[in-house]
């Protein structure tokens, strides 16, 4: 039988709970508003799952106090869902990142590295890299950067007699 979580001992102040609130609502997770609130977070914590799981399980005056909590910090998102949908038609990448958010089994960016397109280079980790994106990083560097990044990276550096860059045709 799961454990049910212990009843909040008392009510939170209405000044407390407004600030609570306001926090909530404009998006804060329940850890910062009930710090700038100067409300116990396990208090606010066992509220909302007590609202969650069991709400007989309180008090109607904490009924509604877990109820107003919950409604702040659904509002915040309804908010900034509405928001985001402004935006929608005038930038497509508004509606790719909300669907890609909204159903990620069926708009979420899936980047498969294929094996045999990749290559791995000696860190104090293994680290593969695609190919591609490798090149089209070489090709944006200038001489410099390219010289620090390999000496970086490569414990047994090319002496300076030795040219990484191929010979002038002639």
């Amino acid at each position: 039988m799961p454990r049910k979580s212990p009843k909040p001992r008392a009510n939170i102040p209405p000044e407390k709970l407004a600030k609570l609130k306001q926090a909530l609502a404009a998006g804060n997770y329940l850890d910062a508003s009930c710090l700038y609130a100067g409300v116990c977070l396990q208090t606010a914590d066992r509220f909302v799952r007590n609202y969650q799981s069991n709400p007989d399980s309180l008090t109607p005056s904490q009924r509604a106090t877990a109820q107003e909590i919950h409604e702040a910090m659904n509002s915040a998102e309804i908010r900034i869902v509405a928001q985001w949908q402004q935006h929608m038609p005038k930038n497509w990448l508004a509606c790719a990142a909300f669907l890609e958010r909204r159903s990620p089994e069926r708009w979420a960016r899936h980047r498969l590295l294929d094996p045999s397109n990749t290559i791995n280079i000696g860190l104090s980790q293994s680290l593969s890299i695609d190919k591609n994106a490798l090149v089209a990083l070489a090709s944006s560097l200038t001489p410099e950067q390219e010289q620090r990044l390999l000496s970086e990276f490569n414990p047994n550096p090319l002496p300076p007699s030795i040219s990484s860059s191929p010979p002038p045709l002639p």
